[in-house]
């Protein structure tokens, strides 16, 4: 038999063969395609490698119609109850279509079904009957209109994820949703109040709807969550012991903007998102030393002092009204990248306001403050500086960035510089952005690491840039003008 196997697998002809059907099925297996009818799909002759099907037919569908080998199934235009023997068994995932509004029966999906995601269209709103979806389920996404109580085991048991639509604003019953459960998404009009025990006590991700705005009571939240985001309108003050205890990422909401108890934040979040609105001082303490990234939207303008930052922070980005001066030593020596955005324009001239820790520096909007020879002192490790989107326009000197000359591999600059660039001692620079008004000549001979050169000016003249010889010339990317 194995002798056998080698002579049919060695004839060219047949090893052609061979090949030409593999390369077949996985191309019709990945790709969806499109019918409009049944009938459509029943004449087409490679119907037997497909395994996406989209249909698009409003027609009523028959025992049987489709093929047992689909293994996702999307309908459109359809409004007739699916009978059993519809949809296949090995069926694993199924969209319904947005004017779908038919009850699904206990008989819709086999017994032995491997569905695991469902998701209904935006008419449906239609309440869920007990045993009528598979165990198998592990995803359901709901659509626009739905907003029917859940009842308590109309759920399947070992359901994972789970989303509501815009409308849905129904009391939670207890035990109603499923301890299985790790992420919950409500909808925009969801504004519920959660009581004890109603959320599920293995979930791990919740994520609130614009209009949600009622105050969360103690153990309200399950310990278990580890993301929360809040929706728009959220605007009560978390208090001390309102938080699940294993939270790692908040997204405070857009018009959040109380202060903070001390303890109130949990020991183990390592991410803070600030929003739209938030503009309230941090005292020493409020946020745990556990906390890596902090991020703040627009509003924020408050100063930082020594001590207020935690001492584990590694990102930080300032919102866009944010211009306040820097205090010595306001940054941890943990921080690696820093953000400030458009309204920042204070100066930077002493040693002790950047860390050493510092690897990322970005600049936008109005920052246009010289360096001086002690603004990237301590930035040993410093890899990048990016002013791209700032009005930055005053001379680099070498002494000015000597410090982080064995480490900056990018230096970005914005469309307004167009001053004198002397950076012969960043032998590890990598690539070097200058914008549209750049035309001061450019010495890049003793720059040995460079291999990207991008001058936005169009009118800039190649010849005014000096290289150490055309081995050094072509072996960098040169771009002059605006990428393509």
């Amino acid at each position: 038999m194995k002798d056998l196997f080698f002579k049919v697998y060695r004839n060219c002809f047949l090893n052609s063969l061979i090949w030409g059907f593999i390369k077949k099925i996985n191309e019709e297996n990945k790709r969806p395609h499109f019918f409009r009818s049944v009938k459509e799909f029943s004449e087409y002759k490679d119907k037997e490698y497909i395994r996406i099907l989209f249909l698009y037919s409003g027609q009523q569908l028959t025992p049987f119609c489709l093929p047992y080998w689909l293994e996702e199934l999307r309908l459109d235009y359809f409004n007739s109850k699916i009978l059993p023997n519809i949809i296949g068994d090995n069926v694993i995932k199924l969209t319904l279509p947005d004017i779908y509004n038919q009850p699904i029966g206990p008989t819709v999906f086999g017994c032995e079904s491997k569905l695991k995601f469902l998701k209904f269209g935006c008419n449906y709103n239609i309440p869920i009957i007990k045993n009528s979806l598979p165990n198998t389920l592990e995803v359901i996404e709901f659509g626009r209109n739905y907003n029917k109580v859940i009842k308590v085991g109309s759920l399947p048991p070992f359901l994972k994820c789970i989303s509501f639509g815009f409308n849905f604003n129904k009391k939670l019953k207890k035990k109603s949703l499923p301890n299985s459960l790790k992420t919950i998404q409500f909808g925009n009009n969801f504004n519920q109040e959660f009581l004890e025990n109603q959320l599920p006590n293995q979930l791990e991700s919740l994520k609130l709807g614009i209009n949600y705005n009622t105050p969360f009571e103690e153990k309200s939240l399950p310990n278990s969550i580890k993301k929360l985001e809040l929706g728009l309108l959220f605007n009560h003050v978390i208090k001390k012991d309102i938080l699940p205890n294993e939270l790692e990422k908040l997204f405070l909401s857009r018009d959040y903007n109380q202060r903070f108890e001390v303890g109130a934040l949990p020991k183990k979040l390592r991410y803070l998102l600030c929003d739209y609105s938030f503009n309230q001082p941090f005292l020493e303490g409020e946020l745990p030393d556990s906390l890596e990234t902090l991020k703040f939207y627009f509003s924020f303008n408050q100063p930082f002092t020594s001590l207020i930052l935690p001492p584990n922070l590694k990102k930080l980005t300032l919102s866009s009204s944010f211009n306040q001066p820097l205090l010595p030593n306001c940054f941890p020596q943990t921080l690696k990248k820093l953000n400030f955005d458009y309204n920042f324009n204070q100066p930077i001239d002493t040693a002790d306001l950047l860390p050493s820790s510092l690897e990322v520096i970005k600049f936008r909007g109005d920052f246009n403050q010289p360096f001086t020879s002690d603004t990237f002192k301590n930035c040993k490790n410093l890899k990048e500086i990016n002013l791209q989107s700032s009005k930055f326009n005053h001379s680099i000197e070498t002494n000015q960035l000597k410090s982080c000359s064995n480490s900056l591999k990018t230096l970005l600059f914005g469309r307004e510089f167009n001053s004198f660039l002397d950076i012969d001692n960043l032998k590890q620079l990598v690539k070097l952005y200058l914008g549209k008004f750049f035309s001061f000549p450019l010495n890049v001979s003793s720059l040995n690491s460079l291999k990207h050169l991008t001058i936005i000016n169009s009118d800039y003249d190649i010849h005014n840039i000096t290289f150490l010889n055309d081995h050094q010339k072509s072996s960098i990317s040169i771009i002059i003008g605006r990428p393509k």
